[in-house]
């Protein structure tokens, strides 16, 4: 399952360092706005609680959820 997300950061944080996490997780983004501090990306289902924890994240909205049959790899050794 994969959800679309639209990602709040922290005020003093960056969009790119979120953006490269999210893509090293396998994610795509679509949208990346350091003016507003806003992610939109479509994420595994099973990232949101790890995503939610980010330190550079103060609110994460899922949007739609949907299935996918493409394999969804998380590591769990990844920090940000």
């Amino acid at each position: 399952m994969m959800t679309d997300v639209i990602i709040i950061r922290h005020k003093g944080e960056t969009c790119a360092k979120l953006s490269g996490w999210l893509k090293e997780q396998g994610c795509e983004v679509w949208k990346q706005d350091d003016e507003i501090g806003l992610v939109e990306a479509s994420v595994p289902v099973e990232l949101i609680p790890r995503l939610e924890k980010l330190p550079c994240v103060s609110y994460v909205r899922k949007v739609f959820n949907y299935a996918t049959s493409e394999p969804i790899v998380i590591h769990p050794d990844d920090h940000l």
